[in-house]
């Protein structure tokens, strides 16, 4: 009798562990999906609130039209009311398969949030992300934009990075989330036809526009040459560049010419992204050059022409 006792109470043991297990188990993964969600409507509220998409210029010059008491020649108003001659031929520098730029509202942001650097936005990948920077590589690890716990962290600049994106290499990082959010997408671009889709993404600071085209999507040790920023020397630099042209995986289809071609007003520069993968000691990266930018004044007075902060119709 007393082993039959022993036997039963055992069992009740038994599945009041299991019974707390799962419990355990259930409320862990809540917390999980929670932390999933949170981030990601964070960071929609913070692209709802400070970006705004493009107006069409043949919207925005039929309104400025009008106030101009419909002038004789229309087309040549239109032309002069949405650019300048100079703005126009500065344009022309754009590929035709660009993607189109967004404006964010960078007074704004930045009262709200001191330490954000740049805004990233990615395309083929329909990501956008506040780029984050510290005095050092961990505190955005698992901090929001507005320096609360975040478990997806922020995307952020090295800390031994110019905030102005002014080094030869650029470095971005993000976590790779399994909710597909942060830089989780970046292997994406391993496939041709993703990466044909859109070959460049936009990174806008406080100071301009910066269009990047990408020529190495490579998998690297965590502590290999691709996080180089300082070079001894220009030649260095180029030598390290053509490195990672050769190391991508897939094939790009950059033409090695242009890389060469890019290296004049301050053009040429690289900014490299990456993220961690299912081995600790090896990171999913993918590099850009830059080819077009647009800083100072002139980019300030197209926005103000071609961007409508009046509604945020990104909503």
């Amino acid at each position: 009798m007393k082993n039959k006792k022993r036997g039963h109470g055992e069992g009740w043991f038994f599945c009041l562990v299991a019974g707390i297990l799962i419990v355990c188990g259930i409320g862990y993964a809540s917390y999980i999906t929670w932390g999933y969600w949170r981030g990601r409507n964070k960071y929609q509220t913070i692209q709802d609130s400070y970006t705004y998409e493009y107006v069409d210029s043949e919207e925005i010059t039929g309104a400025v039209l009008e106030e101009t008491d419909n002038r004789e020649n229309t087309t040549k108003e239109k032309q002069s009311a949405f650019q300048t001659p100079e703005m126009a031929q500065e344009a022309l520098l754009l590929p035709e398969d660009a993607p189109e730029r967004i404006a964010v509202d960078w007074a704004a942001l930045l009262a709200d949030y001191s330490s954000v650097a740049a805004w990233i936005q990615l395309p083929a990948l329909e990501l956008e992300y506040p780029v984050m920077q510290a005095q050092d590589n961990e505190y955005f690890l698992h901090r929001a934009p507005d320096e609360t716990s975040l478990f997806a962290g922020s995307i952020f600049l090295d800390s031994q990075n110019s905030p102005g994106l002014e080094n030869y290499n650029t470095l971005v990082y993000g976590h790779n989330m399994r909710d597909g959010s942060m830089f989780a997408k970046l292997s994406r671009y391993a496939d041709p036809d993703v990466l044909s889709s859109c070959p460049y993404f936009w990174l806008y600071t406080p100071a301009g526009d910066f269009l990047y085209r990408i020529f190495s999507v490579h998998c690297t040790s965590s502590t290999g040459n691709t996080y180089t920023i300082r070079f001894p020397d220009y030649a260095s630099f180029c030598e390290w560049r053509q490195e990672m042209l050769e190391a991508s995986d897939p094939d790009t289809g950059f033409p090695e010419t242009e890389l060469d071609s890019k290296d004049n007003a301050g053009y040429g520069k690289v900014v490299t992204l990456s993220t961690c993968t299912g081995d600790s000691s090896i990171r999913q990266t993918v590099q850009g050059l830059l080819i077009w930018q647009r800083t100072g004044a002139k980019r300030d007075e197209l926005m103000f022409k071609t961007y409508s902060k009046k509604e945020n119709i990104r909503k």
